[in-house]
């Protein structure tokens, strides 16, 4: 299998330079290919002395490779099951041990293939590629036998085996359009369901899931589409005592995804981490990490990249041994794409989502999602789009208190350089039906439809619970920026609140809820004259069960800005339970620093204003508009709950700006 491996990748990598150009038709190539199941272990025998179990053998590897050269080609390869572990034979003789329970057998690899096997060869028309590869099961280990009376030592229960690895890569070349997909899934550990009252015993591991080289070229200008995905094999559970549960498998794409044309050039590629495995008595297994980067620079009338990474869900945990424990952190996730494109359109997507984190039952406690790092760039010759979107993994629910763990840090970039269109960011922490919930997003606008000079918009936006907001110092050469912390810490709060004399009279360190910062500037190496708007908005929900009653409020606290203006045109709005309670506009750049800098609005008392469900929602919008070289502005704030009233002074200092800048009134329920 590796010598054909070796080749497959040698053939799919054929330059257009060294094409004989020869072309042909032909129907449809198919390969299938599985694995067999390994057999089970014997059983030991009971007797005096109980004997060992047999280990299960592992599944069968599986290999199917077909030659490209035809028109429509399919390789699928499954690799076969493990065999389970033989329990261990009980001892009937007092003082006698027990035998030990035989290991489970290993899922079988698979490997699958499509490639060029003809140098030169060229497809006359439309062809389409598809391969898949799924690494085995791994099965369970046997039960140990029981000891004799009298002092005999039970055996050991036997370990489980790990899932089997799957490798896949596909390629083809046509002067028509192309389709080309390849997916690889690693198989699942074995569980560990019986006791080890003599050791530990172990479920097994996820298995490995990698791409070699997917491919598709046209080279008469069709359009190609080519897909890559690779799923790691999740961890195998554990419910006897004394039993650990698997790791699941961590996914690294680098590149595999790749195609040439100068027609649409389509390219997707996924990675995913492997769940780890539930735990009763043992600890749980871990997440599988996800990494996904592609760089791709083209010649094309379109570029499309959508890059993915989706780190793997925390295993739960129930009950314990001794002390309570820790249900699985969620995986990381990492998406990075990168596309040039000297001829034509670019749209890119990258996104990443951390895994959702275990929860915890019977005085367990629950697990934090993972945090997500999502990065997208794009060079056109025209126009483009690029997002870049990060999805921190939920927290785990602890049952025992109905506490809802922090979700995953999440942090998104986006850059966009042409001649017009918009660099997006998305950045969130947790799931929209929690308790507590965080997302930022930043939108930068770059150049017009008749614009003739390429410009650059940057996007930023990051989200978190308690981890601290992104560093201000990151706003250099953004566009658009919206970070935000949900529940920060009272140190991270007490720093924020530093120097802001108003804001601390109001509110205390301790009482905070979120922090956030919202900010615009005009687009690097832009041509005066043309106005672009920058917009930011942030959104919170919090539970409010644990918050202490009194006037909710917000401290505007440090402004900062660049340029002569600032901008040409700022606004600013607040929504609390879907209600606006502000809303004020700038053309001076005077009036908004004087706005911005130590001003404590007051939205009054809080539970009056919430709903039946007693979790806060928030909003706060930020757009910038501006057509000057240098100008920028961006503004941070504090929300929390105060049950002290604020001094006389600062109150009408505040109001009083609201009435002169002409703020909508807040509507009461």
């Amino acid at each position: 299998m590796q010598n054909h491996l070796s080749f497959s990748r040698t053939a799919i990598s054929l330059s257009l330079a060294s094409l004989l150009l020869v072309s042909g038709n032909a129907s449809a190539g198919w390969v299938s290919d599985t694995g067999a199941d390994g057999l089970n272990g014997a059983n030991g025998v009971d007797g005096n002395v109980g004997t060992n179990g047999g280990d299960g053998l592992a599944g069968g590897d599986a290999s199917a490779f077909v030659n490209a050269d035809d028109a429509a080609n399919y390789a699928i390869a499954t690799g076969g099951n493990g065999g389970f572990g033989g329990d261990g034979g009980d001892s009937s003789l007092s003082g006698a041990d027990g035998g030990n329970g035989g290991n489970g057998g290993a899922g079988g690899n698979a490997a699958a293939g499509a490639a060029l096997l003809t140098p030169g060869f060229i497809v006359n028309g439309a062809a389409s590629t598809s391969v898949s590869a799924s690494g085995g099961a791994g099965n369970n280990g046997g039960r140990l036998g029981r000891a004799g009376g009298g002092g005999g030592a039970p055996g050991t229960t036997g370990d489980s085996g790990n899932g089997g690895s799957a490798y896949a890569e596909a390629g083809t070349r046509a002067t028509g359009n192309i389709d080309v997909t390849a997916l690889a899934v690693g198989g699942a550990g074995g569980g560990a369901f019986y006791d080890a009252f003599s050791g530990t015993s172990r479920a097994g591991n996820g298995g490995a899931a990698s791409l070699g080289r997917v491919y598709g070229e046209s080279t008469a200008g069709g359009d190609v589409s080519v897909f890559g995905r690779a799923v790691g094999g999740a961890g195998g559970a554990s419910t006897g005592w004394n039993a650990y549960a698997g790791d699941g498998a961590g996914v690294s794409l680098l590149n595999a995804v790749d195609g040439d044309t100068s027609g649409r050039l389509t390219l997707t590629q996924s990675a995913t981490g492997g769940a780890s495995g539930d735990a009763n008595y043992g600890p749980a297994g871990r997440a599988g990490a996800a990494s996904s980067l592609l760089d791709k620079t083209t010649s094309s009338s379109a570029l499309i990249i959508r890059t993915g990474a989706s780190g793997g869900a925390g295993g739960y945990k129930n009950l314990y041994s001794g002390l309570p424990g820790t249900g699985a952190s969620g995986g990381l996730a990492e998406a990075s794409a990168r596309g040039v494109n000297t001829a034509g359109t670019v749209d890119i997507i990258a996104t990443a989502s951390g895994g959702n984190g275990g929860n915890g039952y019977n005085g367990n406690r629950a697990a934090r999602g993972g945090q997500a790092t999502a990065s997208a760039e794009g060079v056109s010759a025209s126009s483009l789009g690029v997002r870049a979107i990060a999805r921190g993994g939920r927290g785990g629910r602890t049952t025992s208190t109905g506490k809802v763990e922090r979700g995953g840090r999440a942090s998104a970039a986006a850059s966009a350089t042409g001649l017009w269109g918009y660099a997006s960011t998305t950045a969130s922490s947790g799931a929209v039906a929690d308790r507590n919930y965080v997302q930022a997003t930043a939108n930068a606008q770059l150049g017009d439809t008749s614009a003739s000079v390429a410009t650059t918009s940057n996007a930023k936006a990051s989200a978190s619970m308690g981890e601290g907001m992104s560093d201000r110092a990151l706003l250099t050469d953004t566009q658009a920026s919206a970070f935000a912390d949900l529940l920060p810490t009272t140190a991270e709060a007490a720093a924020a609140l530093q120097g802001n004399s108003r804001v601390q009279a109001a509110l205390s360190a301790e009482n905070s809820l979120a922090l956030g910062l919202l900010g615009g500037a005009y687009s690097l190496g832009s041509v005066e004259g043309v106005s672009n708007t920058y917009s930011s908005v942030i959104e919170f929900s919090v539970d409010m069960n644990e918050q202490a009653s009194g006037a909710l409020k917000l401290g505007l606290l440090d402004p900062l800005f660049s340029g002569a203006h600032g901008f040409d045109n700022l606004s600013f709005r607040v929504d609390v339970e879907g209600v606006q309670v502000t809303n004020v506009s700038f053309t001076d750049l005077d009036a908004a620093r004087s706005y911005f800098d130590d001003t404590v609005l007051d939205y009054g008392f809080w539970p009056d204003q919430i709903s039946a469900d007693n979790v806060l929602d928030m909003r706060f919008y930020f757009d910038l508009t501006e057509q000057h070289l240098g100008e920028g502005f961006n503004t941070n704030f504090v929300v929390g709950v105060s049950a002290v009233p604020v001094p006389a002074a600062v109150w009408l200092f505040g109001s009083g700006l609201l009435g002169l800048l002409g703020v909508a009134r807040r509507r009461r329920r």
